[in-house]
């Protein structure tokens, strides 16, 4: 969930994504996942073969930001290391979930190192308290998890399947 500003390029790449795929929407936001270069890759990689099919994210953190979270139909682009569109995406389902309830159940739309739910936790816990640090709040059992499920829309999914 670490959104970045939206550039001409990425606006070029989800003007090309709606043409192939006329059902994303007007606007959309950029995101960069992974927290190194060879993560991001990974990441785009699961994302690319179909076998990542979500996200997740924070809905305190726009709530502190005073920002409008996330929603069933917003369209994502999803950026490489490099800063490069690399995916659009349209998110097709939201489930909030307190961290303390988490299963296995909805750690499946991860990829597949992380689908195993003390994998999952071991790579975001810290994360998540890295990125609530700042409103001096950490990921407690009853702190919201918002998993997205998402459609990948543009370019195709790697075994061909039509967006």
């Amino acid at each position: 969930m670490n959104e970045l500003p939206v550039t001409a390029a990425a606006q070029t790449f989800w003007a090309e994504a709606r043409r192939h795929c006329p059902e994303l929407p007007e606007t959309f936001t950029c995101r960069q996942i992974g927290s190194q270069p060879a993560i991001n890759g990974a990441i785009l990689d699961a994302i690319a073969s179909g076998s990542k099919t979500g996200t997740v994210s924070l809905p305190e953190i726009y709530r502190q930001l005073g920002r409008p979270r996330p929603a069933v139909g917003d369209g994502i682009v999803f950026l490489d290391a490099a800063g490069e569109a690399a995916r659009a995406v349209m998110i097709t389902e939201i489930e909030d979930v307190p961290y303390g309830q988490i299963t296995e159940q909805h750690t499946r739309l991860d990829g597949p190192r992380v689908r195993e739910l003390s994998a999952w936790q071991a790579t975001h816990k810290g994360w998540f308290d890295s990125v609530l640090a700042p409103f001096d709040q950490r990921c407690e059992e009853d702190t919201v998890i918002a998993f997205e499920t998402f459609r990948v829309c543009y370019p195709p999914l790697a075994s061909g399947e039509e967006p």
